[in-house]
């Protein structure tokens, strides 16, 4: 959720609890008077020689009390609040000597009753020493917001270190809202320390409260009846400061709270908000071209429907004025309509009338922007909102719309459903909170494509393109971004972002941008020149660093790891980046694939090379939007996983640099020319002329490549193959750089053996490569050599592969081959040397097949009748 839709969604009607009819400024006098206590207050006494505790202590402040009473009436409400706060040192005094206390003068009254310094047991009287002044509450002109209530702040004089703050005051509310009811949240923990803290509520015995705290061990209240009503009395002592963690999600409080309600339930909210909501029956015909004009364009209901939330969201602008009625109740829709404003209950009303006349079930449902998880927890409240949305019913499908979003391009059925969790909506059938399917983690994909192009040298100026991919919900997000900047503050950014990454960076073109909203795919397309991309230390060292920093924000290490609140995530992303250099030479890069499986989130990151071209890829997609405490040890380590894969980086000393074309390594050239050279003058030599005596058949035996000798054949066709694969790959090592580079790619302890191992395998791998060549054609001639010789190259085969993935498991490098899977594989390959070893050596068709000799050309006769008609086994 962007900050200026979120801003949208907390300034709305239930957020307010009454409105000024006029937004002007009100002379401070005027919002405030002075008074006695309230003769139904229960007076407590401040422990003003209270010893400090020995810890605890926080924001150089110690309350020594918190003292808060309410009296709940038939149409309101009285709430009294008396404070005492010992100022400790410098940052104490600075925090706690300006006091601020709300009132809305449209519903509320304010009565100050004491404010005062102690000092040293002196009592210093601030009423007339005090700078009180008044300044409009929550009003942003630039949010579009507007409301009536006002902040009253009492700046104190002559305030020291060791003083005691002191001050009582009480806020009378006449309730426009919901008369009838009473229903609030009282926190109950803080992050400063506090000697002595009551809360004491006083209620008619007619309206039975009910009370709810969030953590459990909290005190059981005093109960005491007074005729027609009812006191519930909480007291705390000795209360320890809970400072505050950051990154915590919305809907989790740090502190504990208790909610009292006189509501039986949520139905009953549901049912006090439908007079708000009601239309009455005048004619509407702006209202009625609208949806004439919606109905004129066809399609299905969902496309109506569609069409209907992109008019609000789009021609709709949002802006809040919770003043008079419009604090509580939502505008006309045809003023709505003629004006082209409204905010969140405007809109929901609109859109819900709207979808009515085109058929479809609608209604406003109540949201709360960020406590909607904990929102079951919750006693029923009118005040346990703060934002309104749509609830629309289409068939079986239910679909929850937003029309304070920024506009929305993809159908409804894979529209992003609003991200609240759960909802109420409006009427008097509505009896419970119904949940709102969280979006699915693919919900907002986004696909970035970077290429860097370094082909003219390492040292030399490079291009870099960038494409970025955005699809339904990140389309729409992105849309409203770019509409808000000009085409020069965006590029200036964007190269402002890149420069942090790439020194030197400049536009070479301006930023393109594709907008398909047919399938809600938004492209953009970045060009870019670099001066100069690798870096060089003193020691003659370049480094080319490859950035991933699509996943930065992903990986980089959270600022508290050892938390005891839930951890916040950004939910729901799905990001991909693709990063591919374009080198001016071959260099020595090791394939790898990285994946990190943790319930919060899944990442891949993928290394490619073919080549002269590298090519990274990563994925990360969030699976939940927090992670709870007990399952952040894991966390961390999962994510600093992804922290340690972030990037690739290469390098090269500048007096070790390739020419841009091919040059030979003399020593893998030699080896592996000697190699060949020597293997088929020994295949023609030794291997083709070996030439045994063919070993007898029985009678009734079948000849000829058939049955399970298939098997056999088909692998002696395939050898040769895979191994001109894999001697292809070794022979990359040719390459003079290549050579070079390949201690810098193993493990320190693997420095030492890299080459000479490699030279093993560039003289053996073609000698098996020959041997397997020979092997095919002396098979498929049938020659009585075949079998042992097929045996012989089995054996070889399993032995290279053997050394050469024990190798690479024990380099270093970042490979699927371990020690357990070479030894695995290594059984296998004996297993099956076992089992072909006795079937060469025992099947009667192999001795009737393998009879030709090189000295013998075979006969040509007819066969026998008997030997046509008989029936052989293998």
């Amino acid at each position: 959720m962007n900050s200026s839709i979120a801003a949208r969604q907390l300034c709305c009607l239930l957020l307010a609890t009454g409105a000024a009819f006029a937004c002007r400024a009100e002379p401070a006098a005027s919002l405030y008077a002075f008074s006695e206590v309230p003769a139904w207050v229960a007076s407590a006494k401040t422990q003003y020689d209270a010893p400090l505790p020995s810890d605890g202590l926080s924001r150089g402040a110690w309350h020594l009390m918190i003292d808060r009473q309410v009296n709940v009436g038939a149409r309101g409400d009285e709430y009294y609040e008396h404070s005492a706060i010992r100022i400790l040192n410098v940052e104490g005094l600075d925090a706690e000597s300006q006091i601020e206390l709300d009132v809305d003068p449209s519903y509320q009254t304010l009565a100050i009753h004491t404010l005062q310094l102690v000092r040293a047991g002196r009592v210093i009287d601030q009423r007339k020493l005090a700078r009180i002044t008044a300044l409009p509450n929550e009003t942003d002109a630039e949010k579009h917001m507007f409301n009536g209530g006002y902040a009253v702040n009492l700046l104190l004089s002559n305030v020291r270190v060791g003083d005691v703050i002191e001050y009582s005051y009480t806020v009378s509310s006449v309730d426009h809202l919901f008369p009838g009811n009473y229903a609030r949240r009282f926190s109950v923990g803080w992050s400063v320390p506090v000697l002595w803290q009551r809360l004491r509520v006083m209620y008619p015995l007619s309206r039975p409260l009910q009370y709810r705290f969030s953590v459990a061990g909290e005190p059981v209240p005093g109960v005491r009846d007074r005729g027609p009503l009812r006191e519930l009395t909480f007291l705390w002592q000795q209360l320890a400061g809970i400072p505050a963690q950051s990154d915590r999600p919305g809907w989790y409080s740090m502190w504990p709270f208790l909610d009292v309600s006189d509501y039986a339930d949520w139905s009953q909210v549901a049912a006090r908000m439908v007079p708000l909501y009601r239309l009455d029956g005048r004619a509407r015909p702006e209202l009625d071209a609208l949806v004439a004009s919606i109905k004129s364009r066809g399609g299905t209901p969902e496309q109506q429907a569609l069409l209907a939330l992109q008019h609000v969201q789009d021609d709709i602008r949002y802006t809040s004025i919770s003043i008079g009625r419009g604090s509580f109740a939502p505008s006309d829709p045809e003023v709505v309509l003629g004006r082209r404003f409204g905010d969140c209950k405007d809109k929901s009303l609109l859109l819900a009338t709207i979808l009515r006349r085109l058929g479809i079930d609608a209604t406003p449902a109540l949201v709360h922007s960020r406590r909607g998880h904990a929102l079951p927890q919750a006693l029923p409240s009118a005040y346990a909102f703060d934002h309104v949305i749509v609830r629309a019913g289409i068939g079986a499908a239910v679909y929850w719309l937003d029309g304070t979003d920024a506009k929305q391009y993809s159908a409804l059925a894979r529209l992003e459903p609003a991200d609240f969790e759960y909802a109420l909506a409006i009427g008097p059938e509505q009896g419970a909170l119904q949940a709102i399917p969280r979006p699915a983690p693919d919900a907002r994909a986004r696909e970035v494509e970077a290429t860097l192009d370094l082909r003219k040298g390492l040292l030399k100026p490079a291009s870099f393109e960038v494409i970025t991919r955005y699809r339904n919900a990140s389309a729409d997000y992105i849309r409203a971004d770019l509409s808000r900047t000009s085409d020069a503050e965006r590029q200036s950014n964007y190269v402002n972002y890149y420069a942090r990454l790439y020194p030197g960076i400049r536009a070479a073109r301006a930023m393109s941008v594709t907008d398909d909203t047919v399938n809600d795919e938004l492209v953009t397309r970045e060009s870019y020149l670099i001066d100069k991309v690798a870096s060089e230390d003193g020691d003659g060292k370049l480094t080319v660093v490859l950035h991933s920093d699509e996943m930065y924000r992903y990986g980089e290490p959270i600022d508290s790891s050892v938390r005891t609140v839930p951890l916040e995530l950004d939910y729901p992303v799905n990001v991909r980046q693709t990063v591919t250099a374009l080198l001016p030479e071959s260099w020595a890069v090791k394939d790898e694939l990285v994946k990190v499986d943790n319930a919060a989130f899944h990442y891949q990151s993928t290394i490619n090379h073919s080549d002269r071209t590298i090519t990274l890829s990563y994925e990360y997609q969030a699976l939940s939007d927090h992670v709870d405490v007990a399952a952040l040890p894991r966390y961390v380590i999962d994510r600093k996983k992804v922290n340690d894969d972030m990037d690739y980086r290469f390098w090269r000393k500048t007096n070790a640099a390739a020419p841009a074309g091919f040059s030979i390594a003399p020593a893998p050239a030699a080896v592996s020319l000697v190699s060949l050279l020597l293997s088929v003058w020994l295949m023609i030599r030794v291997v083709y002329r070996y030439d045994p005596p063919a070993r007898p058949a029985a009678p009734s035996a079948r000849s000829g490549i058939g049955g399970w000798l298939l098997l056999p054949a088909l692998s002696t066709l395939a050898n040769p193959l895979i191994l001109l694969y894999l001697i292809a790959q070794l022979l990359r090592f040719v390459d003079a750089h290549m050579w070079a580079a390949l201690p810098t790619i193993v493990a320190a302890a693997g420095r030492s053996w890299a080459q000479p191992v490699l030279l093993l395998f560039l003289c053996s791998g073609p000698a098996i490569f020959c041997c397997s060549c020979t092997v095919a054609v002396l098979f498929f001639r049938r020659r009585s050599s075949a079998p042992v010789l097929f045996v012989i190259m089995l054996c070889a085969i399993v032995g290279y592969s053997f050394l050469v993935s024990g190798a690479v498991a024990n380099s270093g490098i970042k490979s699927v081959a371990t020690n357990r899977h070479v030894i695995t594989e290594l059984i296998r390959g004996l297993v099956a040397i076992a089992l072909w070893s006795a079937y060469m050596r025992r099947s009667e068709r192999v001795k009737a097949t393998f009879v030709n000799r090189l000295a013998i050309e075979p006969s040509v006769s007819v066969p026998e009748p008997s030997r046509i008609a008989a029936q052989g086994a293998d």
